[in-house]
């Protein structure tokens, strides 16, 4: 996997950190959670990416998600605490047991009509030909007309 990062980042001048230990991400997923609440999802997404993918830190820390929490402009009180009351817990249960009915068994899983999935980091060409299929299957059969 990390042979295949390194590759998928180079063209663009992204140079991943060796990933040295695996995160428990189940708190920085809460965080998010509290993050899209204030409208600051794609920013603490970002730079909770940014901090484990490239500057090798470890955002299962509470410390970590606290310090990148205040870098993208949230509360860092109110965001402890809710880390610490797990107030967004519940809705992550929510998403896996939807994700189990759907059969997702990794992430990033990108489902599309007529369950066409991809799993995990693909490439742009990939994408585009599953919209493309996709976008193919949703017209209506003209061949009668």
């Amino acid at each position: 996997m990390l042979e295949s990062l390194r590759r998928a980042g180079e063209p663009y001048g992204i140079a991943f950190s060796p990933l040295r230990f695996l995160a428990n991400t189940r708190l920085a997923l809460e965080a998010s959670e509290y993050a899209r609440e204030k409208g600051k999802f794609a920013e603490m997404h970002t730079r909770l990416f940014e901090a484990y993918f490239l500057e090798g830190r470890n955002i299962g820390e509470r410390q970590t998600i606290l310090e990148i929490g205040r870098e993208t402009g949230l509360n860092e009180r109110e965001l402890g605490n809710h880390l610490v009351n797990h107030t967004y817990f519940p809705r992550l249960q929510k998403a896996r047991r939807l994700g189990q009915e759907y059969g997702v068994k990794g992430l990033p899983t990108f489902i599309f009509p007529g369950n066409q999935r991809i799993v995990g980091a693909r490439s742009y060409e990939t994408f585009r030909e599953a919209a493309m299929a996709a976008a193919k299957a949703a017209q209506p059969d003209r061949r009668g007309s």
